[in-house]
């Protein structure tokens, strides 16, 4: 409303000079000088002759020149104002550093989820009474992991892993009589990685991350009764979906000199449900998965 009052009044002003009208509103009898892309040079209209004087163009609201032809700063400013503003918002996190490791560990996994007892159930007719013991397996990949400062220069670390896992179970009785099922998986993981302490070379960090599974392949081994028994199947044999998700959460522990180090970590890796069966009347049973491995970086 003040800039239209303004405006209207352009027409009556005095054509010998210029006006600056200010953001406080005030104004300046002037003579304009200069203008550049932060500030406005001029000299005061009452003393032509005495010293340039400076504005910042965030603090002019409105020029009007002798000629009657008028230059406004508010919207320009604000203008301004919302380019930077956008610049800061969408400032993109710096990668610091990049390196790429060998991954080797170690699983745990065992079955979890709200049907597990009717699967230990069914085994229970088919084979008497048992226990679902937890099965070790094997880990062996690549790691990427990139150390990154985000725009509040806040340090934190983003990796990605490619491997291959053996997860399983067993089932085992009172006898000594038992089967264990393993799976091939080639899995890949992405992981934040917040930083909770620094103190030398070590860092330690707390993890979070989504993983995604691929079945390759699957084998049994039984001892019953004295008599040893084993097989392999192929991904669609084995009965179990060929897809297998979940979330990790973990610390990890790195040390690094230089463009070398290693990391450990211990992990928690629950699967969605992923496990089927036609056998066992479409059974949804996950995994649960407790991982320790280690990551050489080179």
């Amino acid at each position: 409303m003040k800039k239209f009052i303004i405006l209207l009044l352009i027409p009556f002003l005095s054509l010998s000079q210029d006006i600056i009208y200010l953001n406080n509103n005030s104004k300046i009898e002037s003579k304009v000088i200069e203008i550049t892309s932060q500030e406005v040079k001029y000299k005061e209209f009452s003393y032509i002759d005495g010293p340039l004087r400076t504005l910042k163009k965030s603090e002019i609201k409105l020029i009007v020149y002798e000629n009657g032809s008028f230059e406004s700063f508010e919207i320009s400013s604000g203008l301004n104002n919302k380019s930077e503003q956008e610049k800061t918002s969408f400032k993109k996190s710096k990668l610091n550093k990049r390196q790429v490791g060998i991954l080797l560990g170690v699983n745990f996994t065992s079955l979890i989820g709200e049907d597990k007892n009717n699967f230990s159930n069914a085994l229970d007719i088919a084979y008497g009474q048992n226990n679902l013991v937890p099965s070790a397996g094997f880990k062996i990949g690549l790691s990427v992991l990139e150390e990154r400062v985000n725009k509040r220069n806040q340090p934190y670390n983003i990796s990605s892993e490619l491997y291959l896992e053996k997860k399983g179970f067993a089932i085992q009785d009172n006898n000594g009589n038992y089967i264990k099922d393993s799976f091939l998986y080639l899995t890949n993981t992405v992981i934040y990685h917040g930083i909770i302490n620094t103190q030398g070379n070590s860092v330690l960090t707390i993890d979070f991350g989504l993983f995604n599974s691929v079945i390759l392949l699957g084998a049994t081994k039984s001892n019953i009764d004295g008599y040893e028994n084993s097989d392999s199947f192929e991904a669609p044999e084995t009965g179990l979906n060929w897809l297998d998700n979940g979330f990790i959460s973990g610390l990890s522990l790195s040390n690094k000199i230089n463009d070398a180090g290693y990391c450990i970590s211990l992990r928690f890796m629950p699967s969605f449900f992923s496990i089927y069966d036609p056998d066992f009347s479409n059974l949804s049973i996950s995994w649960f998965n407790f991982s320790l491995g280690g990551i050489l970086y080179f």
